[in-house]
């Protein structure tokens, strides 16, 4: 059983997202998760009520999938290297952020 790992970073789409899409086609089981870090704590508000509502509304969309996100807040690095261990994950997947 092959177990993926798709880190969520600023593509929040459930449709047309190309890690997600990878994921499904090479592993059996998937792991979402959405990492809060210090960038994250920086947003303002307006940017913290969008990143809510589209978190929301694309934890709704994953769930149809049977694909719960998991939410882990510190450093990125630390954080997936502790999932890695923690659920044997054979390969992790993200988007590009095309945005400085």
């Amino acid at each position: 059983m092959s177990v993926a790992l798709v880190w969520l970073r600023q593509d929040l789409r459930c449709f047309d997202n190309a890690a997600l899409a990878l994921a499904s086609r090479s592993h059996q089981d998937i792991i979402v998760v959405y990492l809060f870090d210090e960038e994250t704590r920086r947003k303002g508000a307006a940017q913290k009520w969008w990143l809510y509502h589209s978190l929301r509304d694309l934890s709704q969309a994953l769930l149809a999938f049977g694909l719960p996100i998991s939410f882990r807040s510190g450093d990125a690095l630390t954080e997936l290297s502790r999932l890695v261990r923690e659920f044997r994950v054979d390969a992790v997947y993200w988007n590009r952020c095309y945005e400085p």
